[in-house]
């Protein structure tokens, strides 16, 4: 009798080592590497065999693995030179992947988003048509939904509003603290009475993001009747701070019962899983993976 051990059980394709050359002769038996290790394995194992792969928290904790810097010795280590690649992490090249499973394991066809993730979508969309192209129609490439009002948010800096470049507006900030915030966002240098440009103004894009369309419209008569920086802050204060305020209110009534939000999220997750399921057991199947 010839034994044929697969590599580990989630490879794909279920490669296989042989003793030997040659095709599997007739009689032959494909033993998975549990039922090997169970006739030759150690009589003293902690916790007993298990499937590499098999154990959920595997994917996770290798993706935070991933988020360190690797180990390395390079030229630049060598010679003291100051290395580039410096804090750059394999969970950075990885990330546009996680966000690519994030969409597709959903089949969603339209995702919302800003115009700077946009290349994001169109990188997923690639993912998912060469995967269809290897294992057939399993995922759906998505197109994205850009708002043409906002695209891409202004921070108070003038930058694309992020944490990263701790330039955002905290929605549920007190009065007080919302106000200073909005009297920091950058402007020229054009005095009171002097008309001025909508185009690529922060207060005016931060603005027509919350604002109806005569409002907006009114906002820009100001601008060419030469509104002063201040009193432009300040009128974006007023409108923000009033259409904020009812989100401000159902926030602040939320945050006191956390039970209620740990309810709704354990719901959200198992409508997902029914959703992500039925595609992941396909995927598996088609590409010839066990488990995960």
């Amino acid at each position: 009798m010839v034994l044929t051990l697969g590599t580990d059980s989630t490879s794909t394709g279920e490669e296989v080592l042989r003793e030997g050359a040659g095709d599997l002769p007739e009689g032959g038996v494909f033993l998975d590497g549990g039922e090997l290790f169970l006739i030759g394995g150690p009589d003293d194992l902690v916790g007993g065999p298990a499937r590499e792969g098999g154990e959920p928290a595997g994917g996770p904790f290798a993706l935070l693995l991933a988020t360190e810097d690797l180990p390395k010795l390079s030229d630049n280590e060598l010679s003291g030179a100051k290395d580039a690649d410096k804090g750059v992490t394999m969970g950075l090249f990885n990330y546009p992947i996680l966000m690519a499973a994030d969409i597709l394991m959903f089949s969603a066809d339209i995702v919302p988003v800003g115009q700077d993730q946009k290349q994001h979508i169109e990188m997923t969309r690639d993912i998912a048509l060469r995967f269809n192209h290897h294992y057939g129609d399993l995922l759906t490439p998505p197109e994205a939904k850009i708002s043409k009002l906002t695209g891409v948010l202004p921070g108070i800096d003038g930058r694309k509003m992020s944490k990263s470049y701790n330039n955002t507006i905290p929605i549920f900030a007190d009065e007080g603290s919302l106000k200073k915030i909005i009297m920091k966002i950058k402007t020229n240098s054009l005095e009171p009475g002097v008309p001025k440009d909508i185009t690529d103004c922060n207060i005016f894009a931060i603005f027509k993001s919350i604002a109806k369309e005569n409002d907006v419209k009114s906002f820009q008569k100001m601008y060419e009747e030469g509104i002063s920086w201040g009193d432009a802050k300040t009128h974006l204060f007023d409108n923000l701070s009033l259409f904020l305020s009812s989100y401000k209110k159902e926030y602040l009534k939320i945050i006191k019962d956390r039970d209620y939000v740990e309810s709704v999220l354990k719901e959200g997750a198992n409508k997902a899983l029914e959703v992500s399921t039925p595609l992941i057991e396909d995927i598996r199947n088609s590409v010839g993976i066990k488990g995960f």
